[in-house]
C-alpha cells in the first residue's frame, strides 16, 4: 500500500528506544515536504509535496494541491497579501516592482478607479487584452483624458464607429453630416470624401483629376488654382449675398488667358480709382463737386523705362470704331467738346469737333489748326471749281501766308489779285509788263503809253498831330529812276476848330515836300471851321540830277456849298527828288489845332512806259 504511514523494520523485537524515536516511523516513499494526512478513518497517509505556491485545498474530504484554487469568500480582519499584492477594504495594490504600483478602488457610489504608478519613468501603462468584445457602457459621459495621443487602433479592415453613424477607417471618415470645432489636429493630413486637408492645403477633388487647392505660405501668401484635366472648365465662382471687397496692400493684378469681364447690374456703373466710371460703353470721370473744375483725362500707351538700353521705342496708341461687316459701315470715331456758353450755372452742351468716318474721312466742325506740316499724299487732279474735286478741297477761301508751288495747271475761274508775281523765276524789269509769248506768258517792255499801278494802300489813316507825321504809306516798290511816276490820293478835314490842315510827301527816306500849313506840300484846306474834302494828284518824270526839282501836280479841297481851293503842289521845296530806285511812298499829314482831324485814303502809285 502507497503514502501509508508504518514503523520502520527493527527486528524481530521492539525496543522502547526504537519504539519513541522520533525517526522510528515513515511513509511509504517519503519525502521533505510531503504532509500528513488522515485518508480514512483508521488510516493516515501521505500527501506527497507539490510545486512552490500552490494551494492546498480540500476536495471530497481529502486534502489536494492546486494552483488555481476556487475560494468563495476569503475573509481578512486588515487586509489580504498575496506575494506583493494586498487585499484591503476596497482596495487592491499591485506592487510589481518597488514603489511601482497598480491600485483598484472601489468608492461610495460604486465610484471605481484604476491607478498605475512608475516612480521611475512612465512605463506604467494599462493594457486591456480581450478573446472577445471589450464593452464600456457609461450611464454618464465617458472621457478618455490622456497625457499625450488618443490611439483607437482597431483590426486591419476593420474601422471605429462613432455614435453609431461615423466610420473611420484607414485614415478616412465616413458618415459625418457635420464637424464643429475650433481645433481639428492632423499629423500628417485630415480627408472628408476627396478634400484633403494638411499642413496649409487644402485640396479639393470633385472629380478624378479635376482639383481646386487653396494654398498659404510664407509671409502670409495665398494662392487658389483650379485644374480641369480634360478641358478647361475649371471655373472660379464667387457670389456674395452682399458687397464683395478686395483690399490689396500691393498691387492688384488680374491675368487672363481670355477676356477680363467686369459686368455690373443694369443701371450701375463700374468704378475705377473711385474717379473713371464706365457705364454701357461710355467712360465718363465722376462729376466733380459744384464748385470744382471737371476731372481731367490722360489716354496714354505704354513708356519704356529710363536709363541702361538706349534707343528703345515707346508704345503705340490705337483708338479704334466698331467694326462692321458686310455693306454695313464701321463705326465712326467721334470727338466732342463743350463750348463755354453765356454765365450761368447749367451744364454745357456737348458738340461734335471731329468726327472719323469709316471712308477714312475725317470731318472738322471748327478751325483746325496745325503747327507742323500737312503732307496730302493723294495725287487726284482737280477738275472743277466746286471745291469738291482733288486731294486738297476747300468750298471756301484759301488764306496763304507763304509761297504757294503749283506743280502744274493753276485754274482761277474768278479774279486773281496778286501784291507781287514772277515768271519763270524772275520779277522782270522796270517798266516791264506780262505778255503772251505765243507758248505762255513773260516780262517784256512796255508798249508806250502803257500805265501800270505798282503799288496802293486803300485803308484810311488819320492824325491830329499837330507836328508833321507819317500818315499813308506804300512800300515794297521798285520802280527805276528811269520809269515816270503818277500817284494820286484823297484827303479831307474834319470840323472842330478854325484852323488848316496840310500833307506833304517823303519818298524812300527824303521828304522832298514836308506837310506844313504855308506851303501846303501835297494837299491842304483852310482856316474855315467847316468839313473840307479833296485830292492831289502828282507826276515825277524820270529822276535826273540834273533836273532835281521836276515835280508837277495839283490839288483841290472843297468845302459843303462852296467853292473849291485849287493849286498846284509844292514838292521839292523841302529836298530834291531822289535820283535812285523807289521803295516806298509816304503822305505825310499836320493839323495846326489838334481839334480838327486830318484824313488820307485811296494812295495809288503808277509807272508809265519810258518809251
Amino acid at each position: 500500500m502507497a503514502d501509508e504511514l508504518k514503523h520502520k523494520a527493527v527486528g524481530t523485537v521492539l525496543t522502547q528506544v526504537e519504539f519513541e524515536a522520533t525517526d522510528s516511523h515513515a511513509f511509504a516513499d517519503q519525502a521533505t515536504g510531503d504532509i500528513l494526512y488522515a485518508s480514512s478513518t483508521t488510516q493516515l497517509s501521505r500527501l506527497g509535496k507539490a510545486a512552490d505556491n500552490t494551494i492546498l485545498t480540500l476536495s471530497s474530504n481529502i486534502p489536494a494541491w492546486t494552483a488555481t484554487p476556487t475560494l468563495t469568500t476569503v475573509d481578512a480582519t486588515t487586509d489580504f497579501t498575496v506575494g506583493t499584492t494586498v487585499v484591503a477594504d476596497d482596495v487592491i495594490t499591485f506592487t510589481p516592482t518597488t514603489n511601482d504600483t497598480v491600485t483598484l478602488t472601489a468608492a461610495t457610489n460604486g465610484a471605481f478607479s484604476l491607478v498605475t504608478v512608475d516612480t521611475a519613468a512612465a512605463a506604467a501603462n494599462i493594457q486591456i487584452t480581450a478573446d472577445g468584445t471589450v464593452d464600456i457602457d457609461s450611464a454618464g459621459i465617458l472621457t478618455l483624458d490622456s497625457g499625450a495621443a488618443i490611439n483607437i487602433e482597431p483590426a486591419g479592415g476593420s474601422a471605429i464607429l462613432l455614435d453609431g453613424t461615423i466610420s473611420i477607417d484607414a485614415g478616412v471618415i465616413t458618415g459625418a453630416t457635420a464637424i464643429t470645432s475650433e481645433t481639428i489636429d492632423a499629423t500628417t493630413d485630415f480627408t472628408i470624401g476627396t478634400t484633403v486637408i494638411t499642413d496649409d492645403v487644402i485640396t479639393f477633388t470633385p472629380t478624378t483629376s479635376d482639383t481646386v487647392t487653396m494654398t498659404a505660405a510664407t509671409n502670409g501668401a495665398f494662392s487658389l488654382v483650379t485644374v480641369d484635366n480634360a478641358a478647361a472648365a475649371a471655373n472660379i465662382q464667387i457670389t456674395a449675398d452682399g458687397t464683395v471687397d478686395i483690399d490689396s496692400a500691393g498691387a492688384l493684378t488680374l491675368d487672363s488667358g481670355a477676356a477680363i469681364n467686369l459686368e455690373p447690374a443694369a443701371g450701375s456703373v463700374i468704378l475705377l480709382d473711385g474717379t473713371l466710371t464706365i457705364d454701357a460703353g461710355v467712360v465718363v470721370p465722376v462729376a466733380t463737386a459744384h464748385d470744382t473744375a471737371g476731372t481731367a483725362i490722360s489716354i496714354s500707351a505704354g513708356a519704356t523705362t529710363a536709363g541702361t538700353t538706349n534707343n528703345i521705342a515707346g508704345g503705340a496708341l490705337t483708338i479704334q470704331g466698331g467694326q462692321g461687316k458686310g455693306s454695313g459701315a464701321g463705326g465712326d470715331i467721334i470727338f466732342q467738346t463743350a463750348n463755354a456758353g453765356g454765365s450761368g450755372s447749367s451744364i454745357n452742351a456737348l458738340a461734335t469737333a471731329l468726327t472719323i468716318s469709316d471712308d477714312l474721312s475725317a470731318t472738322f466742325a471748327g478751325t483746325a489748326s496745325f503747327t507742323g506740316i500737312v503732307d496730302v499724299t493723294n495725287a487726284t487732279d482737280s477738275s472743277d471749281a466746286s471745291g469738291d474735286t482733288g486731294a486738297l478741297r476747300t468750298e471756301g477761301g484759301a488764306s496763304i501766308a507763304k509761297k504757294l508751288y503749283v506743280g502744274t495747271d493753276l485754274d482761277v475761274d474768278g479774279t486773281a489779285e496778286l501784291d507781287n508775281i514772277t515768271i519763270g523765276g524772275a520779277q522782270g524789269s522796270d517798266g516791264e509788263v506780262l505778255t503772251s509769248t505765243g507758248s505762255g506768258v513773260g516780262w517784256e517792255a512796255a508798249v508806250g503809253g502803257a500805265l501800270v499801278r505798282v503799288g496802293g494802300n486803300t485803308t484810311e489813316a488819320t492824325t491830329t498831330s499837330t507836328s508833321a507825321v507819317d500818315l499813308l504809306s506804300v512800300s515794297s516798290l521798285s520802280i527805276g529812276v528811269a520809269s515816270p511816276i503818277m500817284l494820286m490820293v484823297s484827303a479831307r478835314k474834319t470840323a472842330g476848330a478854325a484852323d488848316d490842315v496840310a500833307m506833304g510827301l517823303k519818298l524812300n527816306s527824303t521828304i522832298v515836300g514836308e506837310a506844313t500849313t504855308n506851303t501846303h506840300a501835297l494837299w491842304g484846306g483852310t482856316t474855315t471851321n467847316h468839313i473840307e474834302t479833296g485830292c492831289s494828284w502828282l507826276m515825277i518824270p524820270p529822276r535826273n540830277s540834273a533836273y532835281p526839282k521836276a515835280v508837277l501836280g495839283i490839288r483841290e479841297a472843297y468845302a459843303a456849298n462852296t467853292a473849291g481851293v485849287t493849286g498846284t503842289v509844292n514838292i521839292s521845296r523841302t529836298a530834291d527828288i531822289p535820283t535812285a530806285t523807289i521803295t516806298d511812298v509816304v503822305i505825310r499829314g499836320i493839323t495846326d489845332n489838334s481839334s480838327n482831324t486830318l484824313a488820307a485814303d485811296e494812295l495809288h502809285v503808277y509807272t508809265l512806259a519810258d518809251s
